[in-house]
């Protein structure tokens, strides 16, 4: 047991060594890696993001009952009572189109446009603040709604988040189909690396053969390089994820300051990184072992 775990540490060591006695084709390998996933990876942390901002509005959606310009008190007293009475509803408030103008007028800097009006364009409403409603109950409940008397038209937030959300759906699938190309190109770079490092040590490796070295004793070395390969190349697309991410966030806060949302580009979780980083260091392994057992067995063959 003791001498299997000092044949691997020797390995790994020997591995090592190897990567900083070549700093230059190493080091664009492991570039070239990093690259290839950092896009991936920052496409992905931004859509599990954007998807828990959509999935806020889309489980506590906000209803906004516009109604007619010509709409009576009597009118508005019953569409209040009626909104109140529905259990889904957990406040309602009334906006007065006074209100509103000003609002829009302070919000979106229009100010100057506004003030060339004759009159108030907007109307009364009431915004309404939903909890644990379905889908299919707010589409029935918009529609009941929209039929009042007074009633103008209903609109709800909870449609375009879960237009959004179908986006992202969507979007993410695209990211993991890229990544499952990437992954095969990590396979690729690394059996081509170690294909070149069997090739420098090609008079090496018969020597240790002909006194006996195993196919394992012959392996191993070249399974650490892509293994520290793949992983260093996790590594490097991490920290580009990461720089994204601080260029990213200025930007950002400009936009949640303009509209008024509360989306940030956050760095993700550690089991995240650590479950990335090992599939890559795996996957760098698969690339070695499988251009091991190719010299190997042309070796045999001959």
């Amino acid at each position: 047991m003791k001498a299997s775990l000092l044949a691997h540490f020797r390995a790994i060591g020997d591995a090592w060594r190897r990567l900083l006695a070549q700093p230059l084709s190493a080091g664009l390998s492991v570039l070239v890696i990093g690259i290839a996933l950092s896009l991936p990876l920052g496409l992905i942390q931004f859509l599990v993001q954007a998807q828990g901002f959509a999935a806020r509005f889309a489980s506590n959606p906000e209803l906004s009952v516009f109604l007619a310009l010509d709409a009576q008190p009597d009118q508005r007293q019953a569409i209040e009572e009626r909104l109140r009475a529905y259990p889904a509803a957990q406040s309602v408030r009334f906006v007065n189109r006074d209100e509103a103008l000003q609002d829009l007028a302070r919000n979106a800097g229009l100010s100057d446009l506004l003030g060339a009006l004759s009159g108030n364009p907007l109307p009364d409403a009431f915004v309404v603040n939903l909890r644990g409603s379905s889908a299919e109950a707010l589409a029935r409940f918009r529609q009941d709604a929209a039929a009042w008397p007074g009633v103008e038209h209903v609109q709800s937030d909870a449609e375009w988040a879960q237009r959004l959300d179908t986006l992202l759906r969507l979007a993410r699938t695209l990211v993991l189909a890229v990544m499952a190309l990437l992954a095969g190109g990590l396979v690729a770079i690394t059996f081509n690396t170690i294909r070149l490092q069997i090739l420098a040590r090609k008079a090496e490796i018969e020597v240790a053969q002909l006194i006996g070295a195993t196919d394992g004793f012959v392996r191993r070395p070249f399974l650490y390089f892509g293994l520290l390969q793949g992983l260093l190349g996790a590594v490097v697309g991490w920290g580009l994820v990461a720089l994204m991410g601080a260029l990213v966030g200025r930007e950002l806060a400009a936009l949640n300051q303009a509209y008024g949302v509360s989306i940030r580009f956050s760095l993700p979780e550690p089991v995240m990184v650590a479950g990335v980083s090992a599939l890559c260091a795996f996957l760098g392994a698969i690339g070695a072992a499988l251009s091991v057992q190719d010299y190997l067995r042309q070796g045999r063959a001959k």
